[in-house]
């Protein structure tokens, strides 16, 4: 198992350990006592650095060497949650002593591979052998997956499958991966099927018929399970209500390899049910209610009560509001029990009208909306679908509508309900009587505290001290409605404030007093806790230093969990990790000074990607990227992509673009991030109006202002050559040849969705703004800026309306009079006017070519809804045009507001975990110089 381990070791460690056997003393260390250390180093081959694995020891150069202190080096280093063993080592240096830790990494699982499946999907075995990535490997673990794979085929009738583990070492890194070879054998039939238990005469012939189908079937546990619910479902529908069938053994016949099962069988009385009067259901459709496959209770005299409520309901949600169900039970001579159940169905009724009274606080139209309650013709998307009265929906409504009033702080709301006989035949009128009562409202509010003062001689150090605690106040105001809403949110404000200033474990009970409208919040803060050490475990490539970044606390501050729970989410954020986990090192929030562990599970975060489209327009598009995004362990990324599009034509390559960048979070242990980027575009004539060569480079730094605000700053310098450019659109100096452009780039974002990739509501504000100058030694004088905005609002639970405004402003200055085109906006396509070509809007030259304009307006607004958690239905309408301020020799067809381009459009998107995967099948309306009639848009993310 440990073949490249144990080589590695022999080719570098142990020559190493040799030429300094006699240097090197690991026994008897306590005659070094008192000795100076002169110098600390650790052996082993992980990526951790010495800075890494010397901050985990308290010993340090220079101190004494005592015993204690050693023993404490030791059990930190297996803190680190890496190490199988640790062994210290001295030798005698001049002044004192050389200490050397040699450490033995532990193993983990980097993947697990499962081999010679076909019985069944392979992920079913991956979920159930718990064989994780990151585990550590233990013979044990092994042993107990090798069971669980045996159990999971023994219950599929294979008896004979064998698995065998194979662990494959990886060089540079103390990880395996786990190989699992399965032999899967044949499998087992049933022999011989055996029913214990007496069997009434009149269903023998069930019996028989079940022997005869069980024999030869495969002796998988689910057969079995299939035959038992198939057999009792038989003795039901014969009239054994109550009859059970167990499953007993399944034993296995070595010598056949074939096996034997066991049913044990009690069918109890009989028990007939006749139907009288039912003409819209047949009486196996009136049985349903009964669940007679799947009970498993006895067959009780209450039973059947409940049998005719549940058939009410079902004749109510059939629009037979006024029928009626009666059972009685019938003599009967034998033991079977015999009950006669009579329907009246009478006609069906629909409902005409749902009507309040006496609502005068709430207004009815929002009523209407909390209940679901749509215009007639509108069902469909209405609770009351399709528009039959329902005694349990009527009384779910009801309970809703006092939810509603007491929300607002009326408690007494009385609620009744009458239904009339409509206007037109056979239709129901339903009408809400409300009795409102005068709103509670609040009239004192006071935060009392228990238990403070014993907490307060364990504060120090604590922010929040004793006095700041019993200053904090509520932000309920006195007049406002009594609301549970209110106050528990109130509660949880409270909760969370009094937890950021350490004390995690606090709780808030209410006391309300209706009557005089008073709050009480009895606040016990429980002791103050702080951080103590922070533990870093399970991180064997990336550095500790890239870890403790990103975590929102520090030693020595107040034990903030909502900062725990940040700094999980921020880890996870950097994708270096499967999983993470961020809490206190011995599991419970019970001490003054609690050590944190932040334990990783590191993934593999390089990467070779490659992806290929079609369109019709466009031609073939191939693109592939090559990534490193923790290289060296020290959270910096390298990528270099090259992309390229193929069209049919004389060229083989037509457009490509190509680049490497590189981007280090935490410059000079700051917040800032900096990223540089060197990049080639190329693109003759295909996704723009001209053919354009761009060569250049970028540099940017990002800085987190606050949790929902980014701002960054940087420098972007590119040497640019237009040609194959047709006269109409060419209108100034610059739009033809080569420029060289040099910009100041700086933006501002602010973020309050609720979900960066699938959101329902919050908003999302950013400005963009450059400026090119001949300061900076670019050719041309222009200022750029670029403002957004999105809007995300929830009409109820399924409904959302999101909507996106985006404007774009170019303004020449100085010696520069006009917009260089190859920096002048142009809409159309999927991010713009889903209806259209990509960059197909915007003035046209006198021979109908797109020129580009230096003002944009964009409007898109979506209604969406969702069918399931996954899948969302749209409808949209996007609004845009380019327009020409600065027109040089401009000699065609300008733009203005009249001018704006309408495309509507429906769409399905599917959502996933980095945003949904959509179709929009956008239109164009009012084509014109040969447009199309729409276009179908397919991608990953949406919109906007």
């Amino acid at each position: 198992m440990r073949r490249v381990l144990v080589s590695l070791w022999l080719l570098v460690f142990v020559p190493i350990a040799q030429a300094e056997q006699a240097a090197w003393i690991s026994s008897g260390l306590e005659r070094f006592s008192g000795k100076e250390i002169r110098e600390i180093s650790f052996l082993t081959w992980i990526n951790l650095s010495h800075e890494d694995l010397s901050a985990t020891v308290p010993l340090r150069q220079g101190s004494r060497l005592t015993l204690p202190a050693l023993r404490e080096s030791i059990e930190s280093l297996y803190l680190r949650d890496m190490f199988e063993h640790v062994e210290p080592r001295v030798r005698p240096v001049e002044g004192g002593v050389a200490l050397q830790f040699v450490l033995t990494p532990a193993l983990r699982i980097d993947e697990v591979v499962i081999e010679g499946v076909a019985a069944f999907p392979v992920e079913r075995l991956e979920r159930r052998i718990g064989l994780r990535p990151g585990m550590l490997l233990d013979m044990e673990l092994l042993k107990r997956a090798k069971e669980r794979i045996l159990s999971e085929y023994r219950s599929e009738g294979f008896y004979h499958a064998q698995v065998t583990f194979t662990l494959e070492e990886q060089v540079l890194a103390p990880l395996v991966t786990a190989r699992v070879e399965v032999d899967e054998g044949y499998r087992s039939r049933i022999a011989r099927l055996v029913l214990e238990g007496p069997i009434p005469e009149d269903v023998q012939y069930l019996r028989d018929r079940l022997d005869e189908y069980a024999v030869g079937l495969p002796g998988a546990r689910d057969t079995v399970e299939s035959l038992r619910r198939d057999f009792r479902l038989a003795l039901r529908r014969e009239g054994y209500l109550q009859a059970s069938v167990e499953k007993g053994e399944i034993v296995y016949e070595p010598l056949s390899g074939d096996v034997t099962v066991t049913l044990h069988v009690a069918t109890r009385d009989p028990i007939s049910i006749e139907f009288k009067g039912n003409q819209t259901f047949s009486n196996e459709e009136l049985l349903q209610p009964l669940k007679l496959d799947t009970r498993e209770v006895p067959f009780s005299p209450n039973a059947i009560f409940r049998l005719t409520e549940a058939l009410r309901e079902l004749y109510q949600r059939h629009g037979f509001y006024f029928a009626t169900v009666e059972a009685a039970q019938v003599p009967s001579d034998t033991t079977r029990r015999r009950y006669a159940v009579t329907i009246h169905e009478g006609e069906r009724w629909h409902i005409d009208d749902i009507v309040f009274h006496g609502n005068e606080l709430i207004p009815t139209a929002e009523l209407r909306a909390l209940l679901g309650i749509q215009e007639r013709g509108w069902f469909l998307l209405s609770r009351w679908w399709p528009g039959y009265l329902v005694d349990e929906q009527l009384a779910g409504d009801v309970e809703a509508i006092r939810d509603s009033y007491q929300a607002r702080g009326i408690r007494d709301v009385a609620v009744e309900t009458e239904v009339q006989q409509g206007e037109s035949a056979h239709t129901l009128s339903v009408v809400f009587r409300i009795k409102e009562q005068l709103p509670s409202v609040i009239r004192d509010v006071a935060i009392v505290w228990r238990g403070i003062l014993d907490a307060a001689p364990t504060a120090e150090g604590i922010e929040a001290s004793e006095a700041e605690l019993l200053s904090l106040q509520s932000t309920l105001e006195v007049g406002a409605p009594l609301a549970e809403a209110a106050v528990e949110q109130e509660r949880r404000r409270l909760m969370d404030v009094i937890g950021e200033q350490g004390f995690p474990n606090v709780q808030i009970g209410v006391e309300v007093t209706q009557a005089v409208g008073a709050v009480r919040f009895i606040v016990t803060p429980g002791p103050p806790i702080r951080v103590g050490r922070i533990w870093i475990q399970g991180n064997t490539y990336t550095h500790d230093e890239v870890i403790k970044k990103d975590l929102r606390f520090a030693e020595g501050e107040p034990w903030n969990q909502q900062a725990v729970e940040q700094s999980q989410r921020a880890l996870y954020g950097l994708g270096f990790f499967r999983r993470v986990e961020v809490g206190p090192l011995d599991g419970t929030l019970d001490g003054p000074v609690e050590d944190v562990r932040v334990r990783v599970i590191e993934r593999d975060t390089g990467s070779v990607e490659l992806g290929t489209s079609f369109t019709t327009e466009d031609g073939l598009f191939v693109t592939s990227q090559l990534a490193q995004r923790n290289l060296f362990g020290y959270g910096s990324a390298v990528i270099l992509g090259v992309d390229g599009f193929f069209k049919s034509g004389s060229r083989l390559f037509d457009a490509g673009r190509a680049r490497i960048a590189y981007a280090r979070p935490h410059i000079f242990d700051s917040a800032t991030d900096l990223s540089l980027e060197g990049f080639l575009h190329s693109n003759v004539n295909l996704v723009e109006q001209f053919s354009y060569d761009r060569l250049g480079s970028s540099a940017l730094l990002r800085y987190t202002l606050l949790e929902n605000t980014k701002a960054s700053g940087g420098f972007t310098a590119f040497h640019e050559r237009l040609f194959d450019i047709e006269d109409d659109i060419i209108i100034g100096p610059d739009d033809n040849g080569s420029t060289f452009f040099s910009f100041l780039e700086g933006a501002i974002e602010y973020d309050a969705r609720d979900n960066p990739y699938n959101p329902r509501s919050g908003t999302r504000t950013a400005l963009d703004v450059r400026l090119a100058t001949t300061a900076l030694a670019s050719e041309v004088n222009l200022l750029a800026l670029d403002a957004a905005e999105s809007l995300f609002l929830p009409l109820g639970r399924r409904w959302v309306w999101a909507n996106h405004l985006r404007a774009v402003l170019l303004e020449p200055f100085g010696e520069t009079s006009v917009v260089p085109l190859g920096q002048r906006v142009f809409l159309g396509g999927r991010q713009s006017l889903r209806g259209f070509s990509k960059n197909a809007i915007g003035p046209r030259g006198t021979q109908g070519t797109i020129a580009g304009g230096d003002r944009s307006l964009n409007l898109q607004s979506e209604l969406r809804y969702d069918f399931t958690e996954s899948v969302v239905g749209l409808a949209f309408l996007d609004v845009g045009q380019a327009f020409l301020a600065n027109e040089g020799s401009f000699e065609g067809i300008d733009t203005d507001l009249g001018d704006l381009r309408l495309s509507p459009g429906v769409g399905v998107h599917y959502k996933t975990p980095i945003g949904p995967i959509s179709v929009e099948l956008g239109f164009a309306t009012d084509r014109e110089f040969g447009e199309r009639w729409g276009r179908l848009n397919v991608g990953v993310g949406a919109a906007f």
